[in-house]
């Protein structure tokens, strides 16, 4: 059973990197209403527009259609994220710490059976406990981290101010 638990936790380990690759910076663009428009990521910049991708698809946004730009994902995301994986990682960590019923037929087996848990109850706990406790990590973690506005106003002028401030997150090309 350790070298169960001891594989998965070094599997985790070794795929962290992997699924924590930068894709480019995440943007929402909001109208003069408030409304957002269009999200995605930054893939060109000009005098007049900027083209965000979004599944493989890019759009060009005219300046004229923009209020404010606002950078990475709102606190949600990052709830999602940590509450997903802590929910995985713990119900696998638990389910695989589970003892084998006893059942012999004696006291002890019996008092065994009763105050152990069985993998499938262990990996609920595991799943409902990490959830909750991914979710306040991600909440403390998205809270905490700065996000950036950039302030248009549908003018050309507060544009080309933020344009260069833009421009380090472009996407690199072939991502």
């Amino acid at each position: 059973m350790k070298k169960i638990l001891t594989t998965v936790i070094i599997i985790l380990i070794l795929c962290a990197p992997c699924l924590a690759q930068k894709k480019g910076t995440f943007m929402r663009v909001f109208d003069s209403k408030g409304k957002k428009i269009y999200a995605g990521r930054l893939a060109g910049i000009t005098d007049s527009s900027f083209s965000l991708v979004k599944n493989k698809v890019e759009t060009e946004i005219a300046i004229k259609e923009v209020k404010y730009i606002k950078l990475k994902h709102s606190v949600g995301h990052p709830m999602l994220i940590a509450g997903g994986a802590s929910a995985v990682g713990l119900a696998i960590a638990l389910a695989a710490s589970a003892e084998p019923d006893l059942n012999d037929g004696t006291l002890g087996g019996t008092l065994h059976d009763a105050f152990n848990y069985t993998a499938g109850q262990l990996a609920a706990t595991g799943f409902l406990v990490g959830a909750a406790g991914g979710s306040l990590a991600g909440a403390i973690i998205g809270a905490a981290k700065k996000k950036h506005v950039y302030i248009i106003d549908n003018d050309i002028k507060k544009w080309a101010l933020a344009k260069k401030s833009l421009t380090p997150y472009l996407l690199k090309p072939g991502k």
